[in-house]
């Protein structure tokens, strides 16, 4: 028992060894606790550190797959911007070739135009000298008709009954007694009064022509008795109007016009009408005798010499030196004769005639067009030109270059140009004559719809995109039309026209 209340030295050798050894643990796992700790806490680093890293990962990946849909983008843009490079080259090259054929139409058309300008310049020098020689030849023809109408009035002296020359026989030795008598003939006299009674009716009754198919059924049957009263007079009297020109005094102009205005307005009272076909033979030699000329019946008496002499010469109205006797004698013989020659005579001097303001004013005075109409309908090839020509006239410009196109704006005239664009036999010049009429109607937007009521603007569409390169002026005309009427596709086409 006192060993056990007093251990030997060796327990407590081993005593205080346990104790060291359990302080040393007691370090160690404090140690180890600590290292646990740190090891804890560098673990949390590291889980944090491979979070950041995976999501660091993440993002890099999500970048490589954006930029990779970023070149793709880049790469499809880009193609899409070299094809519209390219079509943008290829619309300016082809932009470039029209502006260089537009340069060169520009510059020929302006060459045509200083040659026009210059042929202007002639024809109005030659047109000065022409007018100072046509004052003298009028003087001189003054002179002339003077000295027929003194030859007349002596001739019909001559032809009076011998008791009564006995009686003027005193008189005779007068200088003047052979010219007072003709003022106060009662011939003369008769022959004013016939030209004033042809004159009223004519501005009265015959002027007034039928209603043509644009006025309307209603129209044409409220003037339809009228109209054939007026007709059946009508052809009562041309047979006796064409014997009127061989018992006027032709030389007298105030005589001239009343007789031949009252010719024109009965055979327009007549056309389309059953009773023309009933006069053709009067009609034409109607016209015969206003191309060649009728002789008086004075004159038809007299001597063969004295008439093939020259020295009485028939009076030709066709060529008379007054213009309203010409213009009217001239649509006379376009409405009666049939004979190409004749035709293209009558045209030439229409033509000549239209030059003035004052022949563009008869020619809608006398409701010319239809006439016109009707020959561009019915006439052959070689006079179509002939007459274009004359439209083509009245459409410079003027001031009744509007009231011409306004006559211009019916069914009558778009239904003829219909018919003249579907020749197959059409020439260019006459296409382009009559493109440039048909571009400046074009301008008048109620006449879209007679555009369209005769399908006109697809023959022009149709002509458009078949037209031969070279014609330029026809191109350009064609296309300002369907510029006129709003079918023009493009805008190269628009800027081309503009410039």
């Amino acid at each position: 028992s006192e060993e056990r209340r007093h251990p030997p030295a060796e327990l407590k050798q081993v005593c205080q060894e346990l104790e060291a050894i359990h302080s040393q643990l007691q370090v160690r796992n404090k140690a180890q606790r600590d290292l646990s700790v740190q090891l804890w806490e560098r673990e949390q680093h590291l889980l944090r550190s491979e979070a950041m890293v995976l999501q660091h990962q993440r993002m890099v990946l999500r970048i490589g797959e954006m930029e990779k849909e970023m070149q793709n983008s880049i790469h499809a843009i880009r193609e899409h911007h070299q094809r519209e490079v390219a079509q943008l080259k290829e619309s300016l090259k082809q932009k470039l070739k029209e502006n260089k054929r537009l340069v060169s139409s520009f510059e020929s058309m302006r060459e045509l135009n200083d040659s026009l300008k210059k042929q202007i310049n002639d024809v109005t020098d030659q047109n000065k000298r022409l007018g100072a020689q046509t004052k003298r030849v009028q003087a001189r023809l003054d002179n002339l008709q003077r000295k027929c109408e003194y030859l007349m009035e002596h001739k019909i002296r001559k032809n009076v009954p011998p008791a009564i020359n006995t009686l003027n026989q005193p008189k005779q030795d007068k200088p003047t007694a052979t010219v007072k008598p003709a003022k106060a003939s009662p011939r003369s006299s008769a022959h004013h009064l016939t030209a004033v009674l042809l004159d009223w009716i004519s501005e009265s009754h015959l002027c007034n022509l039928p209603p043509r198919e644009d006025g309307g059924c209603s129209a044409l049957g409220q003037h339809a008795a009228q109209n054939n009263f007026v007709q059946e007079k009508c052809v009562k009297v041309l047979p006796m109007l064409s014997e009127q020109l061989r018992l006027m005094p032709l030389w007298d102009d105030r005589l001239q016009v009343p007789l031949v205005k009252c010719i024109y307005w009965s055979l327009r009272q007549i056309e389309k009408t059953p009773q023309q076909i009933t006069l053709t033979s009067t009609l034409r030699r109607l016209g015969e005798e206003i191309y060649k000329g009728a002789l008086p019946n004075e004159l038809q008496a007299s001597s063969p010499d004295q008439t093939s002499s020259g020295k009485l010469k028939s009076a030709v109205l066709f060529k008379s030196p007054d213009l309203h006797t010409r213009f009217l004698s001239t649509l006379i013989v376009l409405k009666t004769i049939s004979q190409a020659d004749y035709l293209a005579h009558a045209f030439d001097s229409l033509q000549k005639d239209l030059q003035s303001d004052e022949g563009r004013a008869l020619f809608l005075q006398y409701q010319a067009l239809p006439l016109i109409l009707g020959h561009l309908r019915t006439a052959p090839l070689g006079l179509l030109p002939a007459a274009m020509g004359v439209l083509l006239q009245m459409t410079t410009e003027s001031r009744l270059f509007h009231t011409f196109l306004e006559t211009c704006s019916n069914k009558d005239f778009f239904r003829t140009v219909s018919l003249l664009l579907q020749n197959p036999k059409l020439d260019v010049q006459l296409l382009e004559k009559l493109i440039i009429i048909l571009q400046k109607l074009s301008k008048i937007k109620k006449n879209k719809r007679l555009f369209e009521l005769f399908t006109i603007h697809h023959t022009v569409q149709e002509m458009n995109r078949t037209a031969d390169p070279t014609h330029v002026f026809l191109i350009i005309n064609l296309r300002s039309i369907l510029f006129n009427l709003g079918l023009l596709e493009g805008g190269s086409s628009s800027s081309s026209l503009k410039t």
